[in-house]
């Protein structure tokens, strides 16, 4: 009697083993593949970002300004942005404060709702134009139509075309000379329903509370300027 209830016991422990075994190898199965999805998501990089995987706007368009714009939470977005410096003649494009910039926009968008792609194309296309500037230097001279507009000097992984129309900073009249002030221009690109055209929604502001450097660089504003763009973007949408 005494073997048999030893034998019975080794039955039910060899059993409840094999059950353990298979419970085990089912969560590996369920969570590791979990894992495995999560690790094989695509993740943005800002750094690596340039805007080649976008698909590029074109066709007709009308300007309106941003008051006009009703954005719907749950809607696609991408950002693409710009910074400018003063150069000898025009503005001149560069890259300083790129990552910083559209790492702070993706932000307060997503914060509101929306889903970030990084290719093909967006319900939301925004574009951000940023000049850290002297007011005094950005003010006309020489005889030169408008300092202040962007020169068409687009590279070519950038998805927005250049536009006279629209693609020209706003001055701040209440800037005091001598001060380094950050000037946006943010346009929201929005495809009609036959996606045959598109609206373009465009707001223009300036940024205080940058450190006076030398000729003003991105770098003297770049920390109010994203403050002041997540901020804005998350106002408007």
């Amino acid at each position: 009697m005494r073997h048999w209830l030893i034998f019975v016991l080794l039955l039910a422990l060899l059993q409840g083993c094999a059950l353990f075994h298979q419970s085990e190898s089912r969560m590996e199965a369920q969570y590791g593949k979990k894992k495995e999805t999560k690790d094989a998501a695509p993740k943005w990089d800002p750094t690596r970002d340039q805007g080649e995987h976008y698909t590029p706007l074109s066709g007709p368009y009308r300007v309106k300004d941003i008051s006009e714009l009703s954005p719907l939470p749950g809607k696609t977005f991408f950002v693409k942005v710009r910074d400018w410096t003063r150069g000898p003649e025009d503005l001149m494009p560069t890259d300083s404060g790129v990552v910083y910039l559209e790492q702070q926009s993706v932000k307060a968008l997503e914060t509101e709702g929306y889903v970030h792609v990084t290719t093909g194309q967006a319900d939301y296309a925004v574009e951000l134009h940023v000049l850290c500037a002297d007011s005094a230097a950005a003010a006309p001279k020489d005889g030169k139509e408008n300092p202040l507009a962007l020169p068409d000097s687009f590279d070519q992984n950038f998805p927005f075309p250049w536009s006279k129309e629209y693609h020209v900073f706003g001055a701040d009249p209440t800037a005091a000379p001598g001060c380094c002030k950050a000037l946006v221009l943010l346009a929201v690109h929005v495809p009609t329903e036959d996606k045959k055209s598109r609206d373009i929604y465009v707001h223009r502001f300036s940024v205080g509370n940058c450190r006076n450097e030398l000729s003003c660089p991105l770098s003297a504003c770049g920390y109010a300027a994203g403050k002041a763009v997540a901020e804005e973007l998350g106002r408007i949408f």
